[in-house]
């Protein structure tokens, strides 16, 4: 006997249906260009050297501590700062 209610199968494929007629399951990437004139470049490329300045000094005292607590060489740790710094500039 039918109950009048789709059974879940009945569902799960109508959703499938519509997802894909809407495009839902469709790999896509938006990407805004934004023209920059050479000072705007400059300026950003500037503050987020400074930013990066700042978090790697944060870094550097905070692995200094670990350092000291796991009782390893802050010279160690000062190597693999530079090394890092290194390989991102």
């Amino acid at each position: 006997m039918h109950s009048g209610e789709p059974k879940d199968g009945v569902r799960h494929r109508a959703a499938e249906m519509m997802g894909k007629h809407y495009g839902l399951f469709t790999d896509r990437t938006e990407t805004v260009v934004t023209e920059r004139s050479a000072a705007e470049m400059l300026a950003y490329r500037a503050i987020t050297a400074s930013v990066l300045t700042i978090l790697v000094e944060k870094l550097y005292v905070i692995t200094t501590n670990a350092a000291r607590y796991i009782g390893v060489g802050a010279d160690v740790i000062s190597c693999a700062i530079n090394v890092t710094i290194d390989a991102i500039g």
